[in-house]
């Protein structure tokens, strides 16, 4: 599920808990976090434009004069970029790597793939069974664990670098 994936934080809480989870970040998303965050946001939509415009050149032919891009997966590996640089410091390069595990794992995790509902998540023990989706959602857990341990050292040797 998608609370066993990303830890029962703000997207998954609810009630009280949310309420007090919104309330420790809202000053990270003050007017002037926000303004400092500008280039950030202007950084990553320049280099998604030119992944678009790259990706249209090498998919354009004389026989189709369109190209399908899949949006709404760019703008989350787009949001995992900004978040990973604004947040940790962490340069994941999800727009030009679309094709690292951990990108397509965040991408997974942001459509739903790994954590949709359905009658099989009714059945209490159904998540301990050693179907195919569980194993991916076993995979994607221990990949983002490795990589939030990843992110954590590299900031830790930023601050100890005087970073």
């Amino acid at each position: 599920t998608f609370t066993q994936l990303m830890g029962n934080g703000l997207l998954s809480s609810s009630g009280n808990e949310h309420t007090s989870q919104r309330k420790l970040i809202n000053p990270a998303f003050n007017h002037t976090s926000i303004k400092g965050m500008l280039g950030y946001f202007q950084k990553y939509s320049k280099e998604l434009r030119h992944y678009w415009q790259d990706y249209i050149n090498k998919n354009r032919t004389e026989d189709v004069g369109e190209v399908v891009c899949g949006v709404q997966v760019d703008l989350g590996r787009a949001t995992l970029d900004v978040i990973g640089e604004t947040a940790f410091g962490y340069k994941f390069n999800a727009i030009l790597e679309p094709n690292k595990e951990i990108t397509k794992t965040f991408s997974a995790i942001l459509q739903g793939a790994l954590t949709g509902s359905s009658w099989k998540r009714l059945i209490p023990f159904y998540q301990h069974l050693p179907t195919k989706e569980n194993q991916a959602i076993k995979k994607a857990i221990g990949l983002v664990k490795k990589t939030v341990l990843e992110v954590i050292e590299h900031r830790r040797n930023e601050i100890k670098d005087g970073k």
